[in-house]
C-alpha cells in the first residue's frame, strides 16, 4: 500500500513538472481568447500557441521564461506569420520584455501598430518589441520568424533591446518609424555588460526601408563585442552608415566593429539631384522639376551620398505639411548632400501633430560631412513642443544659410537649434525668432572653425521655473549656449529680445576646451546685444581663459540687464569700438572673480563708449587686471531712436561722440566691409563706435549681404544643378 502511495506521489510529481501549451483563439475555441491572459496563467516553460486572427493588445511577459507563437511555429507554414497578427493599437510596444526574462521567446507573428513605453530617456523605445533590462540585470531573448512593421518609438521603433542577449533568427523588419535614430533595431549595451547578439547566418533576417534619423535601420550603441550581420535584405547593399552604423560612449569600446553579410538590397540609390513638391507624387520620377515628388524624407532616402559629386534635393516652392499621406519628419541628412529650397519666404515646413512618442524633430543629422541646407522656413500650424535642428556626435563641413526657424515652442535642450561638434560649420543669414523653450533653445556644444554671420536671435523666452527651488532658477541649461573649442566668429548679428522667469542664464559665449590646454579664439564684431534681461549677475556672457583670445569690437549693447552687471566676463577679453548702454543695470561690466588661474580676468579695452565709464566696471578680485584705455569715453551716444522696430533704432543721429571714434587702425580686428545695416563699414575714412556707421551708404559687392527681392510671381530653376557642359533654366512669368 505505501508502495502504491509512493509511486503515485512520483507519477504526479513528474506530471506537474511537464511544459504546458496553452492555446489562443479569438473565436474562443482555444483556452483564452486575450492573448495576455494566457502569459499570465502560463508558468516558466510553457508555450502559449496563438491561432489565426489579429489581437489588438500590447503583451508583456512578466518575467517568465515562456514562448509565444503562431502555428508557424509547429506547422512551419510561414502564412501563418501575416494572418496571426499583435496590433499594439498605439498604445504602447506590442511586445515587451521588461523583468529580466530568461530563454524566452516569440515566434511567427505579424507585429505592428505598437508605440513603445518610456525607458532611460523622455521618449519610447521598442514600438514593435521592447527588451528593457537594467545596468545591473540582463535578459535572453529569441525572436524568430515575425514580421515587424508600421511601428512608432522615438528610439528603435522595430526592435528596441537594452543589455539583453539577442537571437535574431527570420526576422522581417521594414517601414518602421523613429522620431531619432534606430528606426529598425536599437541594440543597446554598456561598458561593462557584453550581451551576446546572434544574427542568424542561416535563417536570416532582413531589415530594409524603416525611417528616423540615421542610422535608419541598425544602430548598435555600446556593444563591448564584434558583432556580425548576417541578413538576407537591407535597404541598399553595401550599406552606408546612413543605414547601420555604431556608436560608443565609452572610449574603451571604440575598437569594436560590426560586419554586414547581406545577401540582397532591397532598392538602389539614384545618383542624380531630385526635385520635391507638396503638390508631387512619390512615383514619379524626382529627375527634374516637371516631374517632383512628394516626400522629403522618401527622397533624402533615394539620393545617393557621393563624395565625389555632391547631390542636391531640392524643394520646390510649397507648404511641407506632416501627416499621414504627406511629410515624414524628422527629415534626415546623409553625408555629402544638400538639401536646399526655393528660398526661406518660399518653402515652409511645418507640422500641426502633436507626439506621444517623446521628441519629435523637423531636421535631425547624425555624425554628417559636407552640407548644404539652406531656402527654407520652419515653422508650427499648432504647438508640437520638438528640436527643430539636431546635429548630434559631430557635423562637419556644414554651411546652413537663408534658414528662419520663427514662431515654435520647442523641447528644452537645445531644441531651436542644436548641433554637437560643429567643425567648419558656416551658419550665414540663419533667423531663430518667436521662440517659446521650457529651458534652452540654442545649443552649440565644442565648436571648431565655426562661423556665424548675418544672424539673428529674437525673441526668445524661457517659462523655466525651478520645481525644487522655487525662485531660484540658476541651476536650468543656459537659454543660449556656445561653447568653443578651438576657434568662433561672429560677426552682422543680432541676439535681442531675451528673457527668462527670474534668474536662469541667459548664456552666451565661452571658451571650452576639456582636451587640451591649447587656447581658444572667440571674436564677435559688428553685432547687437539689445534686450537680454534676467536677475542672473549678468545679462549675456562672455567666458574666456588666460591662454585664450575673445575679442570684441564694433557692437552694441543697450537695456540689458544682470543682477550684478549687464555682460560679465572671464579669461583675456579685448574690447574695442563698442557702445555700453545699459540704464537698468547697476554696472555695464562685471569681472568675476576665481580661485583658478586659468579663469583669471584681464580686461583690455580702449576706444568704447561705456556708460558711467572705468566706475561701471565691477572687478570682483584683485588677481583680475584691468587695462582702461584714455580714448574711452562715458558720453550719451545719442542715438537717434531706442524705440525697437523704428528705421533708425540705436542708429547715432548728428553730433553723436561714437562718430568717427573708433580706433584709427582696424586691421587687426577682423571686421566685415559693411555694418549691421548693409553699409560701409568706415564711412569719412574712419570708423565709428558700435554696429551702425552714421550716415553711410549701402555696400555693393558680389558678397552683398542683402539680396534683392524676387517676386512671387517668378520662379527660376535650372537643372541639371550642377551641370557640365550646359543646363536648363525653366522660370515662369505671370503674363506674356
Amino acid at each position: 500500500m505505501k508502495r502504491c502511495l509512493l509511486a503515485t506521489m512520483i507519477t504526479l510529481i513528474v506530471l506537474t513538472t511537464y511544459a504546458a501549451t496553452l492555446s489562443v483563439a479569438l473565436d474562443g475555441s482555444g483556452q483564452y481568447s486575450v492573448i495576455q491572459d494566457a502569459i499570465e496563467a502560463a508558468n516558466s516553460g510553457d508555450s502559449v500557441l496563438v491561432y489565426p486572427g489579429r489581437y489588438i493588445e500590447n503583451i508583456d511577459y512578466i518575467g517568465k521564461s515562456i514562448t509565444v507563437c503562431s502555428l508557424e511555429a509547429s506547422t512551419n507554414d510561414s502564412t501563418y506569420i501575416s494572418n496571426t497578427i499583435i496590433d499594439g493599437n498605439r498604445n504602447g510596444s506590442c511586445v515587451a520584455f521588461r523583468n529580466a526574462e530568461q530563454n524566452a521567446t516569440l515566434r511567427g507573428f505579424s507585429v505592428t501598430n505598437g508605440t513603445g513605453y518610456v525607458t532611460f530617456n523622455d521618449g519610447t523605445n521598442g514600438g514593435g518589441v521592447l527588451i528593457s533590462n537594467t545596468y545591473m540585470t540582463g535578459s535572453s531573448i529569441s525572436l524568430i520568424n515575425c514580421d515587424i512593421n508600421g511601428n512608432y518609438a522615438e528610439l528603435g521603433a522595430g526592435i528596441s533591446s537594452i543589455n539583453a542577449s539577442l537571437l535574431l533568427s527570420g526576422l522581417n523588419i521594414h517601414h518602421n518609424y523613429s522620431l531619432a535614430s534606430g528606426g529598425g533595431i536599437l541594440i543597446m549595451g554598456g561598458s561593462t555588460v557584453v550581451p551576446s547578439i546572434v544574427f542568424d547566418p542561416i535563417n536570416r533576417c532582413s531589415v530594409y526601408e524603416n525611417y528616423g534619423a540615421g542610422p535608419v535601420d541598425v544602430m548598435i550603441v555600446d556593444i563591448p563585442a564584434n558583432i556580425a550581420m548576417h541578413l538576407n535584405m537591407i535597404t541598399v547593399n553595401p550599406p552606408s552608415e546612413f543605414y547601420i552604423d555604431r556608436f560608443a560612449n565609452f572610449s574603451e569600446l571604440l575598437q569594436y566593429h560590426d560586419t554586414v553579410i547581406a545577401q540582397q538590397g532591397y532598392r538602389s540609390e539614384i545618383n542624380h539631384d531630385l526635385y520635391v513638391s507638396p503638390e508631387g507624387d512619390d512615383s514619379n520620377s524626382g529627375l527634374i522639376p516637371g516631374e517632383p515628388m512628394r516626400t522629403i524624407t522618401k527622397a533624402m532616402h533615394l539620393i545617393a551620398s557621393d563624395s565625389l559629386n555632391v547631390k542636391t534635393v531640392h524643394l520646390l516652392p510649397g507648404v511641407y505639411e506632416e501627416g499621414e499621406d504627406a511629410q515624414i519628419y524628422p527629415i534626415p541628412i546623409k553625408s555629402y548632400t544638400n538639401l536646399v529650397g526655393a528660398g526661406s519666404e518660399e518653402v515652409t515646413l511645418t507640422s500641426g501633430v502633436v507626439s506621444t512618442l517623446g521628441l519629435p524633430r523637423y531636421i535631425n543629422a547624425v555624425r554628417n560631412k559636407h552640407n548644404n541646407i539652406s531656402g527654407l522656413t520652419i515653422t508650427e500650424s499648432a504647438s508640437s513642443n520638438r528640436r527643430i535642428y539636431k546635429s548630434s556626435f559631430t557635423q562637419k563641413d556644414l554651411r546652413l544659410s537663408d534658414v528662419k526657424i520663427v514662431d515654435v515652442s520647442v523641447y528644452e535642450y537645445g531644441g531651436a537649434f542644436y548641433i554637437s561638434k560643429p567643425t567648419s560649420v558656416v551658419l550665414d543669414k540663419l533667423v531663430i525668432n518667436n521662440v517659446t523653450t521650457p529651458e534652452s533653445a540654442i545649443y552649440m556644444n565644442v565648436m571648431s572653425n565655426t562661423k556665424i554671420s548675418n544672424s539673428s536671435f529674437m525673441n526668445i523666452t524661457s517659462t523655466y521655473s525651478s520645481p525644487d527651488t522655487p525662485g531660484d532658477d540658476s541651476w536650468a541649461m543656459a537659454v543660449i549656449d556656445f561653447r568653443v573649442k578651438d576657434s568662433l566668429i561672429v560677426e552682422n548679428c543680432v541676439f535681442a529680445n531675451i528673457q527668462v522667469q527670474n534668474n536662469q542664464s541667459i548664456g552666451g559665449f565661452s571658451a571650452y576646451n576639456p582636451e587640451s590646454s591649447s587656447g581658444v579664439n572667440i571674436s564677435i564684431n559688428n553685432s547687437m546685444f539689445e534686450n537680454i534681461r534676467t536677475n542672473n549677475s549678468r545679462g549675456i556672457f562672455f567666458g574666456s581663459t588666460s591662454n585664450s583670445s575673445f575679442d570684441i569690437s564694433n557692437c552694441t549693447f543697450y537695456n540689458n540687464y544682470g543682477s550684478s552687471a549687464a555682460v560679465g566676463i572671464t579669461g583675456n577679453v579685448s574690447m574695442r569700438n563698442n557702445i555700453f548702454y545699459n540704464p537698468d543695470a547697476n554696472k555695464e561690466i562685471v569681472m568675476y572673480s576665481t580661485s583658478t588661474p586659468q579663469f583669471v580676468c584681464n580686461l583690455d579695452m580702449d576706444y568704447n563708449n561705456i556708460r558711467g565709464g572705468s566706475a561701471s566696471i565691477l572687478n570682483a578680485s584683485y588677481l583680475n587686471s584691468l587695462s582702461y584705455g584714455e580714448h574711452n569715453q562715458d558720453a550719451d551716444p545719442m542715438f537717434a531712436s531706442t524705440v525697437p522696430d523704428t528705421p533708425n533704432y540705436l542708429r547715432l543721429t548728428p553730433g553723436s561722440p561714437c562718430i568717427d571714434n573708433g580706433t584709427p587702425d582696424i586691421s587687426g580686428l577682423s571686421l566685415l566691409p559693411y555694418d549691421l545695416a548693409g553699409n560701409n563699414r568706415i564711412w569719412n575714412g574712419r570708423i565709428d563706435m558700435g554696429c551702425y556707421e552714421f550716415g553711410s551708404e549701402p555696400w555693393v559687392a558680389n558678397d552683398d549681404p542683402y539680396t534683392p527681392v524676387i517676386t512671387d510671381n517668378i520662379m527660376a530653376i535650372n537643372y541639371p544643378n550642377p551641370f557640365n557642359p550646359e543646363t536648363t533654366i525653366s522660370f515662369f512669368l505671370p503674363q506674356a
